[in-house]
Parts: C-alpha cells; structure tokens; sequence
C-alpha cells in the first residue's frame, strides 16, 4: 500500500496534507494562526479531526488557510487569497465568519462580499492581545 498524496487536488486550491510544512508556517507566527495552532497541535491536519480543511495553492509555506466554521486565511499572496475565495464560493457556505491578518482576510472579503452579500460587521482594524508575561490575576478557574 502506497502512502497518501500530500495534496489532495481540488482545482486550484489542494488540502495540505505535510504537517511538517503546516506546522512550520503556525509556528512562524504564534499569535496569528492560534486558532489553527491548537488544533493541529492537538488533533493533526486531518479535516474530520480539525473541524476543517487546510488549503493551499502548492505548498502551505507559500500559501496556506484553515476553512471550517470560520475562514482564516494563514499565509498567501492577493492571488491566493482570491483563489481560497473562489474554493469558498464553489460549495455551500460553511463559515461564519473571516478571522485573521487584515493584510490577508481583506483581499479575501473583498472577493467573497461580491457573492456572499455585506457583512454585519467589518474590522480591518481590530487587534489580537498577546501577554509576553504571567497573568497579573487568577484565571477564571469555570
């Protein structure tokens, strides 16, 4: 028996399937992907494990995003953030919401408003914390 392809073909966007390379890029950038990073650094890459799949346009240091619930684009150029928004328009939406870098979910919505309508809310400008030290409080122990 011959191992698994690791890209699954679907047009011009594949499903990651090196987790060497998916790894590396969430590692990059800590703070950024950690709604991706403690997904497959629990359950892997697979899509039924993850609650999604991880597309890319060749391999995932060159472009890579996370579509389940939410879409979050994790790495790419406009043109691979074009690309992930057509695979997104090719079925049924699955995702609520756009959640990421701006310089990568902008592109992205801009080119999904056009088939999805406008959005309830869009923040080009909103920030994700990071603590570099202990918290000065208990966390909530609920």
């Amino acid at each position: 028996m011959s191992a698994p392809p690791l890209f699954r073909r679907t047009g011009d966007v594949s499903v990651a399937r090196d987790a060497g390379e998916v790894r590396r890029v969430l590692d990059e950038d800590p703070v950024g992907t950690c709604m991706v990073a403690s997904r497959v650094a629990e359950y892997g890459i697979e899509p039924g494990a993850i609650g999604g799949e991880l597309w890319t346009r060749g391999r995932p240091t060159e472009s890579l995003c996370f579509a389940g619930a939410n879409l979050i684009p994790l790495r790419g150029t406009p043109a691979d953030m074009g690309a992930f928004a057509e695979k997104a328009m090719s079925t049924a939406r699955r995702c609520s919401s756009l959640v990421g870098r701006a310089e990568l979910v902008m592109p992205m919505w801009r080119r999904l408003e056009q088939a999805w309508g406008a959005a309830r809310d869009v923040r080009e400008n909103q920030p994700l914390l990071a603590l570099n030290t202990a918290p000065a409080c208990p966390t909530d122990p609920a």
